[in-house]
């Protein structure tokens, strides 16, 4: 990191370090919970949604994704909340910073105690946002390994059945015609 991009200590002086900053310190914490809670109940979802792909259960599927996207809408909301949470640190206590605050600026100016929690929160979100990634990546293979074989049984099907009826009169199958050497359509 550059000297100019690191806020200098000196530029917060200690008469800012009272109670509000301390409450916008424990809101950062409790947003990153929350969103800690979010994401697990996301990540659990998504495992779920792999034993539904397996199944092949569009009912179940279609449950599970309306409740993966109202999670997706509250992890949202906590990000917004979040991002609120840093740009209050900034108006209030950072003022002679340019630049978009991060939480390693606070961090920064916090006691051990507070600032191991928000780095533990941080980090939690972190490793729980990469989980979510990687299972749901492994759920997109699934999904595209199905269609790639349900297309493939339905080209199949399609290029063996036909309309017209392929017996001959003693009932053996006339294999003249391409389409529909295997299935009739009609029978």
């Amino acid at each position: 990191m550059k000297h100019k991009d690191v806020v200098k200590k000196s530029s917060f002086s200690t008469e800012n370090k009272n109670n509000d900053f301390y409450k916008l310190a424990h809101s950062l914490i409790g947003s990153f919970n929350k969103e800690i809670n979010i994401y697990s109940r996301l990540y659990e979802l998504i495992k779920n949604e792999k034993e539904t792909l397996r199944n092949a259960s569009i009912n179940d599927l279609n449950v599970n994704n309306s409740m993966k996207e109202k999670c997706l809408v509250k992890a949202r909301i906590c990000h917004s909340c979040r991002e609120e949470l840093l740009r209050e640190f900034k108006k209030k206590y950072l003022t002679d910073y340019s630049r978009k605050i991060k939480i390693t600026h606070i961090l920064f100016y916090l006691d051990n105690d507070i600032k191991r929690q928000l780095t533990e929160s941080r980090e939690k979100l972190y490793i729980l946002a990469n989980a979510v990634k990687k299972i749901n990546f492994q759920n997109k293979i699934i999904i595209m390994n199905s269609i790639f074989y349900k297309r493939s049984s339905l080209k199949y099907l399609l290029n063996n059945s036909s309309l017209q009826i392929n017996y001959r009169k003693s009932g053996l199958m006339d294999i003249s015609l391409s389409s529909g050497a295997i299935l009739n359509r009609n029978i």
